[in-house]
């Protein structure tokens, strides 16, 4: 690999993480498909999921004090689960059909957010429709494609009322 790559590659991942420490997701979102200009898919996935469970773990250790132990395993679990479906996507469902399905998914649940959102003048800390799908999709999305964050934010961010020490 050469230099200009190696900095271009360096960018989009200090971008990503950036965006990342923000949002609280969203470095894999915008870091994977930039970098695909420049290496393989199978090289990158690797080192950035690696980095995202470092981060993770940093954050959970220096917040630990704010989390609901009963419902972070509970959504560890739901997401474990998810993960053997996400590894098998690949192999036993045609790709476009895997895309399109994970856009129809996407387009699904920002219209029901939004619905609810609308309905609600204000903020609704619950997700009323299944809400235990969220960290189980995650973990498929995180596996299939590195992109479960969001639905996990999104869970985490409705079971949540307050930042304030538990316990």
């Amino acid at each position: 690999m050469d230099l200009f790559t190696s900095v271009t590659l360096f960018i989009i991942i200090l971008i990503g993480y950036w965006i990342q420490s923000i949002s609280g997701f969203g470095a894999i979102i915008f870091a994977l498909p930039l970098s695909l200009f420049f290496i393989d898919k199978s090289i990158f996935l690797p080192v950035i999921l690696f980095t995202s469970i470092i981060q993770s773990l940093a954050i959970v250790y220096k917040d630990y004090r704010y989390i609901d132990r009963k419902k972070f395993i509970t959504m560890l679990f739901l997401s474990g689960v998810g993960i053997p479906f996400g590894l098998i996507i690949p192999d036993y469902l045609n790709l476009t059909i895997a895309n399109y399905l994970l856009g129809s998914f996407i387009i699904f649940n920002s219209g029901y957010t939004l619905y609810l959102g609308i309905k609600n003048k204000k903020r609704d800390n619950k997700i009323r429709l299944f809400p235990h799908l969220y960290p189980f999709f995650s973990g498929i999305l995180q596996t299939a494609y590195g992109m479960g964050g969001p639905l996990i934010g999104t869970y985490m961010n409705k079971q949540t009322k307050k930042k304030e020490p538990i316990g």
